[in-house]
């Protein structure tokens, strides 16, 4: 029994969930600052200091 299963919905969007049924991770393609979550993942500097891109839309929605 694989320790994650990987489901495909479409061309934008993958499941993936954890055999012990405790996690549910989903990845999208789309506007980010239209998505409706629990929570945004962003990799930023060690100093975590806003960097723009990614950060800077997380910070202006």
């Amino acid at each position: 029994m694989p320790a994650v299963y990987i489901e495909k919905l479409d061309d934008k969007n993958i499941v993936f969930k954890f055999a012990n049924g405790s996690l549910k991770v989903t990845i999208r393609q789309g506007d980010l600052s239209k998505e409706i979550c629990d929570a945004i993942v962003n990799s930023t500097k060690g100093s975590m200091q806003p960097n723009g891109g990614l950060d800077e839309t997380i910070h202006k929605t």
